[in-house]
Order: C-alpha cells, then sequence, then structure tokens
C-alpha cells in the first residue's frame, strides 16, 4: 500500500471509526471484533490522531489563549515549554493504552477471558475514545472547573461502559464478570500509574 494510499485509509478508519464507536458502540465492537487490522495501521490511523488532541489543546492554551493570572494579566508559556508540555501529554496518553491493555491481558483469565495482547491493546484503545475526545476542552484555561469535573466524570463512566462491552465482545469475558473486569482494570491503571508517578517524583 502506497503512502498516500496509507493516509487516506487512516483518515477513513478515523472517521469511521470514532463516530461509531461513540454513537454505536455495539455495533463497532462487534466490526471490531471481526476484522484484523493490523496493530501498527490502529495506532497510527486511530490511536496517534486521537491522543493528540488533548496535547494539541494543552499548547494551544499554553501558548496561543495564555493562563489569566490576574484580572488584567495573562501568561503565556513559551514555544519551547508549550511543546514540551504538549509533548509529555502525548506520551502519557500512549502509554495508557498500553498499560490498559496490559492490566486487561493479565486479568482475562481470572475473569474467564482468554489472553490476547492484541485483542487487550483493541479493547483499551477504542474504550478510551471519549477521553481523548474529551481532552479537547483543554483549549481554553477559563473552561469553568465544575464544567470540566462533569465532563471527566461523563467520560469516565462511558469509557468504563466502552471497555465493558468491549471485554464481553473482543476478550469474551462473560457480562456478569465483565461487570467487575472493567472498573478492576482501570483501578489497577490508576494505581500503577499513581505508584510511577511516586517513584518518578523521589528520583
Amino acid at each position: 500500500m502506497s503512502v498516500k494510499n496509507s493516509a487516506y485509509f487512516a483518515v477513513f478508519f478515523l472517521l469511521q471509526r470514532a463516530p461509531e464507536i461513540i454513537f454505536r458502540p455495539h455495533a463497532a465492537w462487534k466490526a471490531i471484533s471481526a476484522e484484523r487490522t493490523p496493530l501498527p495501521v490502529l495506532f497510527l490511523g486511530y490511536v496517534l490522531p486521537l491522543t493528540a488532541i488533548g496535547p494539541a489543546a494543552k499548547f494551544i492554551s499554553l501558548r496561543v489563549v495564555g493562563v489569566v493570572e490576574a484580572r488584567d494579566s495573562v501568561y503565556r508559556a513559551s514555544v519551547h515549554d508549550a511543546a514540551a508540555a504538549a509533548l509529555f501529554s502525548l506520551l502519557i496518553a500512549l502509554a495508557g493504552v498500553f498499560l490498559v491493555g496490559a492490566i486487561v491481558n493479565v486479568l482475562a483469565p481470572a475473569f474467564g477471558a482468554a489472553r490476547s495482547f492484541g485483542k487487550a491493546l483493541r479493547v483499551s484503545a477504542y474504550a478510551l475514545t471519549p477521553a481523548w475526545l474529551g481532552a479537547a476542552l483543554q483549549v481554553d484555561p477559563r473552561v469553568p472547573a465544575l464544567l470540566l469535573l462533569g465532563m471527566a466524570v461523563l467520560q469516565l463512566v462511558y469509557s468504563l461502559y466502552l471497555l465493558y462491552l468491549g471485554l464481553v465482545t473482543v476478550m469474551g469475558a462473560p457480562s456478569r464478570r465483565a461487570a467487575v473486569y472493567a472498573p478492576l482494570a482501570v483501578f489497577c491503571a490508576v494505581l500503577v500509574a499513581y505508584a510511577f508517578g511516586r517513584v518518578m517524583a523521589v528520583l
């Protein structure tokens, strides 16, 4: 496949799958379970563009919009600092996909599912879609904190629901067990991320 055709396929893949997983999740997961899209295509054509939304919004917020420090004072970060913050956010988002996928794969036998790191990564990648789309709110630091909190809760709840559907449809977990499997996987991922952050802070 040529570079040009690969680019067209990636754009089509993104525009078709992202709305589908949000608005028609049952149909989307059935299609995901049946497809054999290579993982590099999934990450380059879907995960990377979506995870870049938050970092791009952060860059615009820090460099273009600016942070209000006082009534008449707006701080705008340098291009270097804004780009560094955006890049760090991107790396954290990408690491999150692998972390959730790894935990989903490790926990699979305990919840009646078969281990498959490839399937676990697919489940992780698609289930996190609401969080990546919602990260666009970071573009304006003046968005009320209460609104951001409410949106974060909605994103978490819907991502958990998508993860539940993915565990049942793609990983083959029984529906009753998946109701515990999904929140436990997210909890473990948050716990591991927190522990890693504490270790890095000490170092």
